[in-house]
């Protein structure tokens, strides 16, 4: 009887067992479903997370912190490019997103940074002052802001970071700022590129013989321009808004250049140099204001 069983179990588990067996030889590529999923997660292993939130960065997008995890932030991120850029919102990183993200971005061309000042009240404020080598956009400024607080190395409840170009002091007003409160929101105080190119186009509207022409970074950014009519020295300043106003003024020669006080007065003694190197020095009783350029 024993021999029995045995036989007969044997006659049901080796067919059995040789199904299994053979299954484990199949071609993976015969089974259409799982080579797609085979080579969708080849896809994304050969496109490293990391590099694909480093371009969402410089892109101005938040993909959280940069740790090569796919989180919720990161596939968030990916999905707003994807359709600010008309692409299918899948969130999905492959190396055709990779591709677009790096060419609607130049990281090259970003401008260059440095910390020039630093003060925290441990896990609660972080306050940085920075230099930037030229003007930069709100997308670029976002970008460095947050590639800032990745690197500050602690956490904090609001960071807050000043930016400022070159000949801008510290302290005097900043060019733009980035404030996370928790959430980052950029603002640009004086005069972006676009602004200038458009204020230094449009020619003044002085009817009068024009002594120079500069722009003022800080705010409120504008386009100033010292003039004579009539023999009389006047002011007129440009504004980002396209507003304007021109008064009077009374002209001296002076150790520093040739200074020029409001014909109405100033309780705070504003008044303006223009410096023996063309520069336009923004002055009152205490000193230096802030330096607009020539540009004319």
């Amino acid at each position: 009887m024993r021999r029995i069983v045995v036989a007969l179990l044997l006659v049901i588990l080796v067919p059995i067992a040789l199904l299994f067996v053979a299954a484990l030889f199949v071609p993976v590529e015969n089974d259409p479903k799982r080579s797609g999923n085979r080579s969708n997660v080849a896809e994304v292993q050969r496109v490293p997370v990391a590099e694909v939130q480093r371009a969402l960065q410089s892109a101005g997008l938040d993909p959280g912190p940069i740790d090569g995890v796919m989180g919720v932030k990161t596939r968030t991120a990916i999905r707003r490019f994807q359709e600010q850029n008309g692409l299918t919102p899948d969130g999905e990183v492959t190396p055709g997103l990779l591709t677009a993200i790096r060419e609607t971005t130049s990281e090259g061309d970003r401008p260059t940074y440095s910390v020039i000042d630093s003060n925290e009240i441990p896990r609660v404020k972080l306050s940085l002052d920075v230099r930037l080598d030229r003007r930069a956009s709100e997308q670029e400024i976002a970008s460095i802001a947050r590639e800032l607080k990745d690197n500050a190395g602690g956490t904090y409840e609001r960071t807050f970071i000043m930016f400022y170009l070159p000949g801008m002091t510290p302290g005097a007003g900043a060019w733009a700022t980035a404030i996370f409160d928790p959430g980052l929101e950029v603002s640009v105080l004086g005069m972006t590129t676009d602004q200038e190119r458009s204020l230094t186009s449009a020619p003044p509207t002085t009817g009068g013989d024009i002594i120079g022409v500069w722009i003022k970074d800080r705010f409120p950014a504008s386009r100033i321009t010292i003039f004579k009519k009539n023999g009389v020295p006047r002011i007129q300043q440009k504004y980002n808004d396209g507003s304007e106003s021109t008064t009077r003024l009374l002209e001296q020669e002076t150790s520093s250049g040739w200074r020029y006080d409001y014909a109405e007065g100033s309780a705070t003694g504003d008044h303006f140099v223009i410096t023996r190197s063309g520069t336009l020095e923004i002055r009152d009783n205490e000193g230096t204001i802030s330096v607009a350029r020539r540009v004319k």
